[in-house]
């Protein structure tokens, strides 16, 4: 079970960086509505009371959220395409560079390499978060068409981070461990569309685990060789974080 807090947060308590904002609300019985946030950087995840104030008319909360995780994603762009262009950064870039990826103020420095793991990461976990949640509270009648569609826009995204991680000429050190973890990506994400509608036969979650399980393993050793804090598992062992 997640741990519940009062409000949304606007900080991870486990690593200090920027909250994503809340995904819901769901109706939980005996709580009321809540909704699921988690951290992009080190994917700890919480629920949270949904606020019971009046929503202001104009821009709705949904996009709202899109906008501010859209604006956290270019902000740490920013901060990795700047570190290319110098050898020596800013003091505003290694403030913008703390933020993205520190663990407390007294944890590791991301490599400018790791800041732009972060970057081209970042919607890939959102999604996968996304569609985890989704699949947890939809009921058994919710129609497999419903199920296809929200597995199909995570998949691109994930083909979209991958080809982005090819792309990128990693430090020697580290090169080899992306592929691996993009390789374990690749397959996740090629079977979880090929069952997409039988993720609950046992024999389908057992494969899409045993991925999962090999998914984490690269991608905390990819982290370790860039300087980032190990990712969080997600409470479906379906699924797993870059």
């Amino acid at each position: 079970m997640l741990p519940l807090v009062s409000e949304p947060l606007t900080n991870c308590t486990r690593c200090g960086n920027r909250a994503a904002p809340p995904l819901g609300p769901s109706f939980v019985y005996g709580v009321g509505a809540v909704g699921f946030q988690h951290c992009p950087v080190c994917g700890e995840r919480w629920r949270c009371l949904w606020p019971a104030r009046r929503r202001r008319p104009g821009i709705s909360l949904r996009t709202g959220a899109l906008t501010a995780a859209a604006l956290i994603v270019v902000g740490a762009g920013v901060a990795a395409y700047a570190t290319t262009r110098s050898s020596k950064p800013s003091p505003q870039l290694a403030a913008a560079t703390h933020s993205a990826g520190a663990i407390g103020p007294r944890g590791p420095q991301p490599s400018p390499a790791g800041v732009r793991y972060l970057v081209v990461v970042a919607p890939s976990n959102a999604a996968r978060t996304d569609l985890m949640q989704f699949l947890a509270v939809a009921p058994p009648v919710t129609p497999k068409s419903e199920i296809d569609r929200r597995v199909a826009t995570f998949r691109a995204i994930a083909v979209k981070a991958d080809a982005a991680l090819l792309r990128v000429r990693w430090p020697p050190a580290v090169a080899p461990t992306i592929a691996r973890l993009i390789a374990a990506d690749q397959k996740l994400t090629a079977d979880l569309g090929r069952a997409d509608g039988l993720l609950n036969r046992t024999s389908i979650g057992r494969e899409l685990e045993t991925d999962a399980q090999a998914l984490h393993a690269a991608a905390g050793a990819a982290r370790l060789g860039l300087g980032l804090a190990a990712a969080g598992e997600l409470d479906d062992a379906r699924f797993s974080l870059l």
